[in-house]
């Protein structure tokens, strides 16, 4: 397959995500106390008492985790001291959502500065968008779970990074010569974009169905292949987006699309849109704390 772009013309790698996995990708398991944590809030029979010593057992993610509990994002009234009083404070749910935010992008070593704030403030944008009530969000306990979706969207852009990166290379030079997107530019270079290799990550560490539906297709709706998914699939591309528009792109390169079948599925307005992107620009003093505890 090829496709032409100012007077070049690109040949598609053959390739596609299966091949890449087998052949070329490592995908890295999810931190030890991060799955267990998971395992426990999972399982009915345990308690806050055991998520409290599961957390504690490990001294760094029980240092980050304190700190974004105590963070601005929290707005706690009191300062929150020991592990055992914030699993106290904020339940199953959440806590876990602090483990993930506190562990897991140091886990995959991200080093590229801007893909780190974008994947930050895209978090905060979920959090924006299901506080705000201008969306169907029921199935959310927390606005905090929302957070970890947008966070955690572009997770295959890190996976690519690691191990292809002069491929990658290949696809920020397209994006800066060209009207591609980035995730285009990935499928013209490599046979997949990063939507498809988070999802596949995302299985791996097996997380939600929905979480993986909505990495799958944020940025094409026919990528989530639940029909009951769709709706937060399109909600992680809006927020995707309004993070471009804000000036927070994963890549200096790279530029995003709004899909309008996503405004229609989320029910968002133009007039929305521009008010989460006013919103977001001043909020940097968040994210650069965010950003603190996710490094």
């Amino acid at each position: 397959m090829t496709k032409s772009f100012e007077g070049e013309t690109i040949v598609a790698a053959v390739s596609n995500i299966d091949y890449l996995i087998d052949e070329v990708v490592t995908l890295p398991s999810l931190p030890g106390t991060v799955a267990q944590i998971t395992s426990l809030v999972n399982d009915p029979n345990s308690n806050l008492n055991d998520i409290g010593k599961a957390i504690s057992s490990d001294p760094s993610i029980s240092l980050k985790s304190l700190r974004l509990v105590n963070s601005a994002y929290y707005g706690l009234p009191n300062k929150i001291t020991s592990v055992e009083h914030a699993v106290s404070m904020l339940g199953m749910k959440v806590i876990k959502n602090v483990v993930f935010t506190a562990s897991v992008f140091d886990a995959l070593k991200v080093n590229e500065e801007a893909l780190l704030k974008h994947n930050v403030t895209c978090g905060l944008t979920m959090r924006l968008l299901v506080e705000s009530g201008k969306v169907d969000c029921n199935h959310f306990e927390h606005a905090d779970e929302a957070f970890i979706y947008g966070l955690l969207h572009d997770v295959g852009k890190i996976i690519f990074a690691q191990h292809m990166p002069s491929e990658m290379q290949k696809v920020a030079d397209i994006c800066a010569s060209s009207p591609f997107t980035w995730a285009q530019a990935e499928r013209e270079v490599l046979g997949a974009d990063h939507a498809e290799m988070g999802s596949k990550l995302a299985q791996k560490w097996q997380l939600s169905d929905e979480l993986i539906a909505g990495i799958a297709g944020h940025h094409d709706l026919n990528l989530c292949e639940n029909e009951e998914y769709k709706h937060t699939a399109a909600l992680i591309g809006v927020a995707d987006y309004l993070c471009y528009e804000a000036g927070f792109p994963s890549h200096p390169s790279s530029r995003a699309e709004l899909n309008e079948d996503f405004l229609t599925m989320t029910g968002l307005t133009e007039e929305d849109i521009a008010h989460f992107v006013e919103r977001l620009t001043e909020s940097g003093d968040e994210i650069s704390e965010l950003m603190n505890m996710a490094a």
